[in-house]
């Protein structure tokens, strides 16, 4: 996975050519499938033992569930971290280091003084107890990628703000559509524009481990134009259009 990151390569054939131990180039379509199962789940911190098993494309090869349950287990010992800090603090920490508090239920509370009724309230699903501490790390994963997906946005609008005040270029902040920014310009600054923009959504924060963050851009006539326009070559990056 580190090493799909750095070099902006996709996640789904990286973690397939790791689990069915091919190389990149060798794997299939329906490997991919697997692998983009395996990391839906994984982000979403539903990691229940019984994924490898069920995980359709794996059954069958002894190799490929060793390998997945091999990084089950070290994603455990990640996502385990901001959980018990939920539990015992109260809140857990964007990737920003802003703190987002949450109501955490009595019977999951590690700290006996965290303040009652403050932050957000969590969508636990408590007529399943014994899946508590599973709930909890899919909160805790939800709140840690929302939050800093709105920390990146915002850090990034100021800054490419300040930087058209400073540099004369006349932009203007028209909306945002959650992750997507969209300015207006006049033609003659629209590339100085798009450089700018570019430069500041992927530049706006330093992720662990130098893992790149990702952005496309794009310019257009109107919002549609320049969403059709945009730079697609890293998938499922934060838009910004102009």
């Amino acid at each position: 996975l580190m090493r799909a990151f750095r070099e902006c390569l996709e996640a789904d054939p990286a973690v397939a050519s790791y689990l069915f131990a091919k190389r990149l180039e060798k794997v299939t379509e329906q490997q991919r499938q697997v692998a983009r199962t395996f990391l839906d789940s994984v982000v979403e911190c539903d990691t229940d033992k019984r994924l490898v098993e069920n995980l359709e494309g794996l059954a069958g090869d002894s190799g490929a569930v060793e390998r997945a349950r091999r990084m089950l287990a070290s994603l455990d010992k990640v996502n385990d971290k901001p959980s018990m800090i939920l539990r015992k603090f109260g809140h857990v920490d964007t990737m920003t280091g802003r703190k987002i508090h949450a109501r955490v239920p009595e019977s999951a509370r590690l700290g006996k003084e965290l303040p009652r009724g403050v932050g957000m309230p969590m969508d636990l699903d408590t007529a399943r107890p014994h899946r508590q501490r599973a709930e909890i790390r899919k909160a805790c994963s939800r709140l840690i990628r929302h939050g800093t997906r709105a920390d990146v946005v915002k850090q990034a609008l100021l800054r490419i703000l300040e930087r058209c005040e400073a540099k004369g270029v006349g932009a203007r902040f028209v909306f945002q559509d959650r992750a997507q920014l969209v300015f207006e310009t006049r033609e003659a600054h629209a590339q100085e524009m798009l450089e700018l923009v570019d430069f500041e959504m992927k530049n706006v924060i330093c992720l662990p481990k130098f893992v790149p963050m990702s952005a496309r851009t794009g310019v257009g006539r109107t919002w549609a134009d320049a969403k059709r326009n945009a730079d697609d070559r890293v998938p499922g990056g934060n838009d910004s259009s102009i």
